[in-house]
């Protein structure tokens, strides 16, 4: 069985609960056929290699998605997204994003994700990951601070692994303006 008929089969299958993914190929058309997935609730895509395609596929969640993580662990040439259709996509609580090099395109991405499920997010993880030089990416504080104003009500934990922290339920993040 090719990996072109895995993967025609695994977009056929409505009644996925749970799906990891990696290095999806092709990438393209995993974000639009998201959303026949109806009953996805957990979602997981880890890329180990850099895909050009990235950069112009669109990311559309299932509507029942709770928790989503995205971990790009290429070397970070090419960056997120910013097509995405969200608003079908209201449970979403636990979202998971990392990367090797925080573009500020890929920054803009993750913003509009974090702007978009802030009012529902119990917890949120962003972390750079091991092996580029700190100078070349921007960081999470300056990707939160340009998201400003933001309020998370329901948001219990907050993970930034890049700069050595983990929150819990404190009151200081749960509106951060």
């Amino acid at each position: 069985m090719t990996n072109e008929n895995i993967i025609n089969s695994l977009l056929q299958s409505n009644n996925l609960r749970t799906l990891y993914l990696i290095d999806p190929v092709p990438l393209g058309r995993y974000g639009p056929s998201l959303a026949s997935w109806d009953r996805l609730q957990h979602l997981s895509i880890v890329l180990t290699r850099s895909y050009p395609e990235l950069k112009d596929t669109a990311f559309i969640p299932p509507k029942c998605l709770v928790s989503f993580t995205f971990h790009d662990k290429s070397q970070g040439d090419v960056p997120w997204p910013l097509a995405s259709d969200l608003a079908s996509c209201t449970k979403l609580q636990h979202l998971d994003l990392a990367v090797t090099r925080l573009h500020p395109t890929t920054a803009e991405a993750i913003g509009f994700l974090v702007i978009s499920y802030q009012n529902a997010l119990t917890e949120l993880t962003l972390q750079v990951l091991p092996g580029v030089v700190e100078e070349e990416n921007m960081g999470f504080q300056s990707v939160l601070l340009a998201a400003q104003p933001l309020h998370f009500p329901k948001l219990e934990r907050l993970r930034l692994p890049d700069h050595h922290a983990t929150l819990r339920s404190s009151n200081a993040f749960r509106q951060m303006n």
